[in-house]
């Protein structure tokens, strides 16, 4: 078996991260955002991600129905 690499961590300049993200570089990216919408657009995305999260963590901490009864 051929030896694996261990992966390497680099940190992209916040700059550079988000000039590619506004040239539409990652897969996700399925539109261009102008750059004067640019920062809305990520607070919306993170603030969409924190629900989702409170959303799952409010779940785990609701209590079974099934352990209730």
């Amino acid at each position: 078996m051929a030896a694996m690499h261990a992966p390497t961590t680099r940190t992209i300049p916040i700059d550079l991260l988000l000039r590619a993200y506004r040239a539409g570089v990652f897969p996700m990216a399925d539109h261009r955002i102008d750059d004067d919408r640019l920062v809305d657009h990520i607070v919306e995305l993170v603030e969409a991600r924190a629900a989702e999260i409170e959303a799952e963590m409010k779940s785990q901490d609701a209590p079974d129905a099934a352990s209730v009864a």
